[in-house]
């Protein structure tokens, strides 16, 4: 004679594996559709100037005063003779007319 309970014990482990299964799904797609982060467009800007006195900090100001966020400063000599050289890159965020 076969027993009742081992049919209704595999159909209900059939049901909770395809719950579980469901439920994992569910999670992983609501997951996936969380906002994405905006993403912050910028335009990038390097300038070279002659190491004299005072000249670096001058542009640096100036380009500070029309918006551009300092993002490095280099310095580059050529020899014993020539004046160095400072690189100053900067960034500030894209305008909408420019994109």
């Amino acid at each position: 004679m076969l027993d009742n309970n081992v049919g209704k014990n595999w159909v209900c482990e059939l049901l909770m594996r395809t719950l579980i299964a469901l439920m994992i799904g569910c999670l992983l797609f609501c997951g996936c559709q969380s906002p994405r982060a905006s993403v912050d467009l910028r335009e990038y800007k390097v300038v070279e100037k002659d190491l004299y006195q005072g000249q670096l900090e001058r542009e640096i100001n100036t380009l500070a005063s029309n918006g551009w966020v300092l993002v490095t400063v280099s310095i580059a000599s050529q020899g014993e003779t020539a004046v160095p050289k400072g690189f100053i890159v900067v960034s500030r965020p894209k305008s909408e007319r420019s994109r």
